[in-house]
């Protein structure tokens, strides 16, 4: 199973996540920028959640 790996900032009202050799994506909560990056994920490769896991390192 691949692992992406991801870093998230608080910028403003929102999380902004970016994923190594994905993209970014942002999302209010920690819960909802983990999804956005999975999300994120599915759509660009074509792949299942099933298929992958994400990890993402949020700043303090």
């Amino acid at each position: 199973m691949k692992t992406y790996r991801g870093a998230a900032v608080r910028d403003g009202r929102f999380w902004l996540v970016r994923v190594e050799g994905v993209g970014a994506t942002q999302g209010r909560s920690k819960p909802e920028a983990r999804y956005m990056a999975a999300e994120l994920i599915e759509t660009l490769h074509g792949i299942s959640r099933a298929e992958f896991d994400v990890h993402i390192d949020f700043a303090p």
